[in-house]
């Protein structure tokens, strides 16, 4: 049988590059090559495959919003804002076997990029807020930060809110609402 020997290769979250974005979505670009089993043959390499990464903003897409996500602890000392999440596991997730699908797949993570921005006051309709900042790439399901008092120009205020994103981790680290696993905010 022509096929018999045919072996399929499975690569995990952890092995994949950080994902990439374009206008068109997220996406990884992979390319792979052959080895014989003796490791002495080699094909050339594959041209460049496209395989896209499901947005996390798309439809009923979970943890879009801080209800999908059990937030442990989100509070502030007196110089430091701290948050500590966990995301749905097995048993938690979505009847609709799609979502469930996705939901499983977000929470393989475990890495994640950060993004804050600040507010000058906690009106809930306030529109002043600084743009997003890339705080860090963490390994783990808590982040704290430092409260600005006050913050660089140009905006010169003592901030009273902050918001914060956590996003798949991506090439190029920019916010990108079709990362954003969930967003918080917080008045301090």
């Amino acid at each position: 049988m022509v096929d018999s020997g045919i072996k399929k290769s499975i690569i995990s979250n952890s092995s994949l590059p950080n994902v990439a974005i374009d206008s068109d979505g997220p996406h990884y670009l992979l390319k792979y090559r052959i080895v014989s089993e003796d490791k002495n043959r080699f094909s050339h390499w594959s041209n460049i495959n496209r395989v896209n990464f499901p947005s996390t903003s798309l439809g009923n897409m979970p943890y879009t919003s801080s209800s999908r996500i059990h937030l442990n602890t989100i509070g502030s000392s007196p110089e430091t804002i701290f948050i500590i999440w966990n995301f749905p596991q097995e048993d938690e997730f979505d009847s609709d076997p799609e979502i469930a699908q996705y939901e499983n797949l977000f929470s393989l993570y475990q890495t994640f990029d950060i993004f804050i921005r600040w507010n000058e006051n906690n009106a809930p309709d306030n529109i002043n807020w600084t743009s997003w900042k890339f705080s860090g790439t963490i390994s783990a399901y808590s982040f704290s930060t430092l409260k600005p008092d006050p913050l660089p120009a140009p905006y010169n205020y003592t901030p009273k809110q902050i918001q914060a994103s956590i996003q798949i981790p991506s090439e190029i680290k920019s916010f990108d609402d079709r990362l954003s696993l969930f967003k918080i905010t917080h008045n301090i």
